[in-house]
């Protein structure tokens, strides 16, 4: 996306023809990625260990206060509860953190703080294009993934019998059938993934342009 939508000072692309990139050329911004996607999974850890904290924390102070009320299953019900709304309510913005330390050479700390200001500011946006996504992304994985789940199933089920009637699940051409969907499965999940990624870079330069002004996907500067 940062290669496609690069544009020169005179406004033409940078890169009209991808296919003609050479691998010298991309490694300089693959090793850049591979460093902001270990930033991404650093503030994801980060994100859900202050989470850990928070719900022991919230579940001893719930247990104590219904302790004394004795009534310990309100308790439970009310630190679930809790738990899911705060996990709601910060999820969205913290998924920013992807394509806000992949566009911008920025801090770890300087970029969450951004992150969590993105989301927050475009938190409807943020929930929208997970949703919309996030269901396209299921239905088509579940239907490529059937095959997959159907054939290990049986195979689960059958694969101790020793009998001609379940033999066909320990044969070769039913374990090369298994591989192959397995394969397809993978590889869909793989598209499937990257097309939310895709979707969440969108919705940080949607989230960019209304809070900074800043016209990501049209900047004659190219990116950061």
């Amino acid at each position: 996306m940062q290669l496609y939508h690069e544009q020169n000072a005179d406004g033409t692309p940078a890169h009209p023809n991808l296919n003609s990139i050479t691998f010298a050329q991309f490694r300089p911004l693959m090793m850049r990625q591979v460093r902001s996607a270990c930033k991404a999974i650093g503030a994801f850890l980060l994100f859900f260990v202050v989470l850990m904290v928070f719900m022991v924390v919230a579940a001893v102070v719930f247990a104590t206060m219904t302790t004394s009320l004795g009534s310990n299953e309100a308790g439970v019900v009310l630190v679930v509860i809790f738990v899911y709304a705060i996990v709601l309510m910060l999820l969205p913005p913290i998924a920013m953190v992807v394509p806000v330390f992949s566009f911008e050479k920025i801090g770890f700390w300087a970029g969450l703080k951004k992150s969590l200001v993105y989301g927050f500011k475009t938190w409807r946006g943020v929930v929208a294009v997970t949703i919309v996504v996030g269901l396209m992304v299921g239905m088509v994985l579940g239907v490529l993934g059937l095959p997959f789940f159907m054939m290990t199933m049986f195979k689960a089920l059958f694969a101790v019998q020793t009998s001609g009637e379940y033999a066909f699940t320990n044969s070769v051409w039913y374990s090369f059938l298994q591989y192959l969907s397995a394969i397809v499965y993978v590889y869909a999940s793989y598209i499937g993934y990257a097309v939310m990624l895709v979707a969440l870079a969108y919705q940080y330069g949607h989230a960019r342009e209304k809070i900074d002004g800043d016209e990501f996907f049209d900047s004659a500067n190219g990116y950061d």
